[in-house]
């Protein structure tokens, strides 16, 4: 009985502690955006794609960006994994968050290209999993139950960010 509230008492500190990493990345990965927003004046947030800030002199803290969103979607699915979220959800959905995940990681390695300019084969495989990413996030987001570890309200505000944001950037 004792080992049994022990495994549970620690299950619900490391999935605290997953949820705090991981809005702590969130937190700084947004500072990080912002900042490149400040660096980067010759690249608009309407006119130009956020992947446009990881070329450039910007590459760098771009990456570093990138890495620290990474890190906090697998936290968070930790964190779900540790509230009893993780084994009921659908191997689909499961399967097209650790998509986004890998397909995140990989994309760093393959820069995109700049907007306005011709395809490159690196800039194709940088869109291809872009895609996947999206899709993925999109998935993830509006089908996994993440109010174990998110406050009350912010699930269904993310959820209607993703699909305003996928409805008006989505091409016509």
């Amino acid at each position: 009985m004792s080992g049994t509230r022990t495994e549970s008492t620690t299950d619900t500190a490391l999935t605290a502690v997953a949820a705090v990493l991981a809005a702590c990345l969130i937190v700084i990965r947004f500072s990080l955006f912002l900042h490149l927003h400040l660096v980067r004046r010759d690249l608009g947030p309407v006119r130009n794609t956020v992947s446009d800030l990881g070329t450039g002199r910007s590459r760098r803290e771009f990456t570093v960006m990138g890495a620290l969103t990474a890190m906090a979607y697998v936290l968070v699915l930790l964190a779900c994994q540790g509230q009893g979220t993780g084994p009921g959800v659908q191997l689909v959905i499961l399967a097209a968050a650790i998509a986004a995940i890998a397909a995140m990681v990989v994309m760093l390695g393959f820069p995109t290209d700049l907007t306005g300019t011709g395809r490159t084969r690196t800039g194709r495989i940088h869109l291809i999993l872009a895609v996947v990413q999206f899709t993925g996030i999109f998935v993830a987001t509006v089908n996994l139950d993440l109010t174990p570890v998110l406050p009350a309200g912010l699930q269904e505000a993310m959820r209607w960010a993703v699909r305003v944001g996928f409805s008006v950037f989505s091409p016509p």
